[in-house]
């Protein structure tokens, strides 16, 4: 429900008698809720607002803090977990637990459908229509949904897991989590899918690595968890892990060598300068017009170094329509409502910000990115497959292909890639955004 674009119309303070009404009212409707989840929410003498949005949904947050909780209708009758919430009472209510692959479309605002669950050997457990219930996807501790159950245990013990399962009511993503510092609670967490923790993927490799004078039978058996876990991120965190007297390839001693040199800068406002200026490189013209909010959580985001941390209220910006402004003033590019919604339309490649070279720690990530996409073009025109790994080791890689447009074939390595397809998705459908 907070798949459209949302506007914040009023904001006040919650006086002393309404700050105890909330507590008292979280507390009958989560009993599970201790003091110290409590504590965690709201910190001691926070003050709290109160959002009144476009949509008439009421949001509850922290002064200066992340949304924690919203009533859907405004009528004050229910109080409803964000993600942020979930994120730091991940136990708060029940959980189903779905596909990586499925998390793409929950994350484009479908509803989750019965056939996408995954059962745990404990069974689905006991609930009825109308409970509140989170997604999460196995290995990953963190719900990325929060929706309402529209069939009850008994009725899938009858009938089994078909049809209508958890209606969508607010996910990791969308415009209400746009109202908040726009965090994850893990790099697993990308616009585009949800991924295993790759803690995970370590776990098992340490293991691997102590019980190394097992049989071969016991090694791989003890990878075979460990490829299934690997993320987008695994990947560039195992390269980093190389030991030195190992041979690796000369890219990976060319990203090693730009990282040492290249560090990411202290300053935020050069962090998002950077990363806006990445993301319009990787965003082509076939994908706008494009919401302004959709290209800073799709394309601009995803630019982001491993282990960089990216808050645009931290910055002198403040938020993302200020740094717009400024690079549009500077004929960077054009922005313009489209059906009522900020949109990026018109992006001047022939700019000098444009042309000149991305900074260092920006740089290696986007050669790497755009060799990842001719290795995957290729492929996918000749069918042939990368080159081999070395012996010992496993290559995961992660292509991309939008399946809903027709005829579409290629294969893209770059969740950025991705995104500007789905830029493109409306246009081959008839539609518009």
């Amino acid at each position: 429900m907070f798949k459209k674009h949302i506007a914040v119309v009023q904001t006040r303070p919650l006086s002393g008698k309404d700050g105890k009404k909330l507590r008292k009212d979280l507390e009958r409707l989560y009993p599970n809720l201790s003091d110290d989840d409590h504590k965690r929410l709201f910190a001691n003498k926070a003050d709290v607002n109160l959002m009144r949005l476009s949509s008439k949904a009421q949001v509850y947050a922290c002064n200066g803090g992340n949304p924690l909780f919203f009533d859907p209708t405004g009528r004050e009758d229910v109080l409803i977990p964000t993600v942020y919430a979930l994120w730091l009472c991940p136990k708060l209510l029940p959980t189903l637990f779905t596909h990586s692959e499925v998390s793409p479309k929950v994350l484009g605002g479908a509803d989750l459908f019965l056939q996408g669950l995954i059962v745990p050997e404990q069974g689905l457990g006991t609930f009825a229509a109308g409970d509140l219930m989170l997604a999460s996807i196995p290995q990953n501790q963190y719900p990325f949904a929060i929706g309402i159950m529209e069939t009850s245990s008994a009725d899938i013990a009858k009938r089994g897991l078909k049809g209508k399962g958890l209606k969508l009511l607010h996910c990791y993503s969308d415009m209400l989590w746009s109202l908040g510092d726009k965090s994850v609670p893990d790099p697993s967490f990308t616009p585009a899918r949800i991924f295993p923790q790759a803690s995970s993927a370590q776990s098992v490799q340490s293991a691997t690595d102590s019980d190394s004078s097992d049989d071969d039978e016991s090694n791989t058996a003890a990878h075979i968890p460990e490829v299934s876990n690997l993320s987008l991120q695994d990947r560039s965190a195992k390269a980093t892990d190389t030991p030195a007297n190992q041979p690796t390839s000369s890219a990976a001693h060319t990203s090693d060598d730009s990282a040492s040199v290249s560090a990411v800068p202290d300053s935020m406002d050069a962090i998002v300068e950077g990363l806006l200026i990445a993301g319009l490189h990787n965003l082509d013209d076939d994908g706008l017009p494009m919401q302004t909010n959709e290209f800073y959580s799709k394309v601009v985001l995803p630019c982001k170094p491993a282990g960089a941390t990216v808050d645009i209220k931290k910055s002198t910006y403040k938020n993302l329509a200020k740094l717009l402004k400024s690079y549009e003033k500077k004929g960077l590019f054009t922005t313009k409502l489209v059906h009522k919604n900020d949109s990026l339309v018109s992006i001047n490649r022939q700019h000098e910000l444009y042309t000149a070279p991305l900074p260092g720690w920006l740089a290696s990530s986007e050669q790497n990115g755009e060799a990842a996409d001719r290795q995957s073009k290729e492929a996918s025109i000749s069918g042939s497959s990368p080159a081999a790994a070395p012996a010992g080791k496993v290559t995961v890689t992660y292509w991309y292909r939008c399946g809903l447009i027709p005829h579409e074939t290629s294969l893209h390595a770059s969740p950025a890639v991705l995104a500007t397809m789905l830029g493109m998705l409306p246009r081959h459908m008839g539609c518009h955004k």
